[in-house]
């Protein structure tokens, strides 16, 4: 019998063109979207305004995608996605993309990310006017952004997703696939952004250990034919390939540092499961389940990534999967908690 497909890699994007399509040419049957966030700059994130909450209403831009992005920008609802999603979620991919524009700082103290969305339905001038523009790569912006990062990673930490986390470090595009240069972005060139961001990336290689940062192994070129328009940030085929590829070849290395997936537990009959895990580096697999500390099941090594398990009663179980080269001293595990009926 054909042994059942892996499941995918279950994968949180935060950020916005960058890693969103990055994302989209990794192989769909290894990496799978849980929940997309963009527009949103962690110093916002972390300092909600009512006041710009209250806005979302009037958000008027043709995409519903847009409408929900630009809406959960006004509420900073980046953390409470964070955790909604925490169990369900392998890898985080990140980028710096929606820090470009910088934020305003409102009278009720409040925070909110500049973004083209307010600035196409004509929030932006609004909030503009009554508010204290921080542009990103000032020296407050970083400062406070610095901040902002470390107590980020705090919630992913307590989500249990720090070391989960990779920022993609893909500089802005100087040149044209076709040989121009790159056009500016609100009149930034990539030069300039390139320097501005600098230190951001070092200081999350500095500061935040657990997150791992993912440099473009290419020199990155713009596209004229980009689906969503050229811009420095909007790359061309081969810049994306190779991105996807460099993310794919860590998941497969046992020296990388990613942790593997956690398994995926579905009920199967009364007191029955079926754990599955996604594929990786390891090429034997065995489970080990447990109920308040004490091992109550547990499956030898073996080629396939799917278990049945038949438990003797109700309770909340710990399944936790290793992952196993040929070589046996190569080890790795992941585990999580789930309530069996």
């Amino acid at each position: 019998m054909r042994a059942a497909p892996a499941p995918p890699v279950r994968t949180l994007v935060l950020g916005s063109c960058v890693a969103r399509d990055t994302f989209a040419r990794l192989p769909p049957d290894r990496f799978a979207l849980v929940d997309y966030v963009a527009r949103q700059s962690l110093l916002a994130a972390d300092r909600p305004s009512p006041a710009a909450a209250a806005l979302a209403p009037r958000v008027l831009v043709p995409s519903r995608f847009r409408r929900r992005m630009a809406r959960g920008t006004l509420a900073a609802d980046l953390h409470g996605r964070i955790e909604a999603a925490r169990d369900r979620v392998d890898l985080v991919l990140w980028d710096l993309a929606d820090e470009r524009l910088g934020v305003y700082e409102l009278p009720d103290g409040g925070l909110v990310t500049r973004t083209v969305e307010l600035v196409e339905c004509g929030l932006d001038a609004e909030i503009a006017a009554r508010a204290r523009h921080v542009p990103f790569g000032s020296e407050e912006h970083l400062g406070r952004w610095a901040s902002a990062a470390e107590r980020a990673l705090d919630r992913l930490a307590a989500a249990r997703l720090a070391d989960r986390t990779v920022l993609l470090e893909v500089p802005w595009a100087e040149r044209s696939a076709d040989g121009s240069p790159a056009p500016t972005s609100f009149g930034t060139s990539a030069r300039t952004f390139n320097a501005l961001a600098a230190p951001y990336y070092r200081l999350v290689r500095e500061r935040l250990a657990p997150v791992r940062v993912l440099r473009a192994p290419v020199t990155p070129l713009s596209c004229p034919t980009n689906v969503w328009g050229e811009a420095p940030f909007h790359y061309a085929e081969p810049v994306y390939a190779a991105v996807a590829g460099a993310l794919v070849a860590r998941a497969d290395d046992p020296g990388a540092g990613l942790p593997v997936p956690r398994p995926q537990v579905e009920a199967a009959g009364p007191r029955r499961v079926v754990v599955t895990t996604a594929r990786t580096w390891g090429e034997a697999f065995a489970l080990r389940v447990t109920r308040r500390g004490e091992v109550v099941a547990e499956r030898p090594y073996q080629r396939g990534t799917r278990f049945e398990v038949a438990l003797d009663a109700p309770g909340r179980y710990g399944f936790r999967v290793h992952h196993r080269r040929d070589d046996p001293r190569r080890v790795e595990s992941a585990g999580t908690m789930v309530s069996v009926r």
